[in-house]
């Protein structure tokens, strides 16, 4: 990987990490771009949103039925990296 493609790897991660609230119209372009060609990308990415979602609003009432949806929805998504997650949390008995 040259230099340049490590800095725009290392640019699009960092994209990708970010809530999508807090983009900015550029970003928004970018990311439609980053997303063409790459149809569990934007799956993916809405996952990581959702589980985000649960961890900073969940509380001791909502945590567990919260958990339990995502599980749902990742176990209906082709996304394999995000059900490894999945597992890794049901083998910690989280």
């Amino acid at each position: 990987m040259s230099k340049d493609e490590g800095i725009r790897s290392k640019r699009i991660k960092k994209l990708m990490w970010k809530s999508p609230l807090k983009f900015t119209d550029e970003e928004k372009e970018k990311v439609k771009v980053i997303f063409q060609g790459k149809p569990s990308l934007p799956e993916a990415y809405n996952l990581k949103n959702k589980i985000d979602y649960w961890f900073k609003t969940s509380d001791e009432t909502t945590a567990k039925k919260g958990l339990e949806e995502w599980f749902q929805l990742v176990k209906e998504a082709d996304v394999e990296a995000i059900q490894l997650v999945v597992k890794t949390f049901k083998r910690l008995k989280i």
